[in-house]
């Protein structure tokens, strides 16, 4: 009997690109081991059953895109094994990071003190906001799962690049201002060809943020798929 293919979304040409990677996916989370990375010319653990940093290109990208100031308060959503969090902080960021995954807050605790930047960033297992301090930052920052799926069961590797929906990501964008400093910088970063750029526009415009820059984009490849990595900068406008 010929398995069935998942119908991640009626367009069969992205169902299949996304069938590709959720199989990429299933081979990941197969490896149990720990491992050293470095990235960005520092040291990292990554912890298994937590997204990895070295199997695209995405991480390295945006934790060099995303810039910070000293003494800026920055909140990472989806934070992994906390490489943009921990680059953030060595850049002089007081530095919250939140992830779904427990494991990931373990991994990211153990990079933040490899790299001794403990004193200067805090890790709370979180579903977006939802255990967030009660505080106003200066930059929110989430690489969202890029893809959008009409698939609910998602295991915890899944739901890093699959999103029901985009429940999680109108999430994001809706309560965002929230947890914003006036004129503080929600940054998304997002892929427009894995992605849905058409949805996201629609959740930002109805959510209030109508002032979109792209801060930074490139081109990358994985397994002979061309796609764009892009992050994008909104403005809290409220006062």
């Amino acid at each position: 009997m010929i398995e069935q293919v998942k119908r991640w979304i009626d367009d069969i040409s992205r169902n299949n690109m996304y069938s590709r990677l959720d199989s990429a996916v299933c081979d990941i989370q197969n490896d149990q081991s720990e491992r050293e990375v470095i990235l960005l010319g520092r040291k990292f653990i990554q912890y298994p059953n937590v997204f990895p940093i070295d199997k695209f290109d995405d991480t390295e990208f945006f934790s060099e895109a995303v810039k910070m100031f000293p003494g800026e308060d920055f909140l990472e959503i989806g934070v992994g094994a906390g490489v943009t969090s921990v680059i953030a902080a060595l850049n002089g960021a007081n530095v919250i990071g939140v992830d779904i995954n427990e494991e990931a807050i373990y991994n990211s605790k153990e990079n933040a003190i490899l790299n001794k930047v403990e004193h200067s960033t805090e890790f709370f297992v979180s579903d977006i906001f939802s255990e967030v301090p009660d505080k106003k930052f200066d930059t929110i920052f989430w690489n969202v799962p890029f893809c959008y799926s009409e698939i609910n069961e998602l295991n915890m590797l899944e739901r890093s690049v699959f999103d029901f929906q985009y429940k999680s990501l109108e999430n994001f964008i809706r309560n965002s201002k929230s947890f914003l400093k006036p004129n503080g910088r929600l940054l998304i970063g997002f892929s427009n060809i894995w992605g849905l750029p058409d949805k996201l526009f629609r959740i930002l415009y109805e959510s209030g943020y109508t002032d979109l820059r792209i801060i930074k984009q490139e081109m990358a490849e994985w397994n002979s798929i061309k796609f764009d990595l892009t992050l994008y900068e909104l403005k809290n406008n409220n006062s």
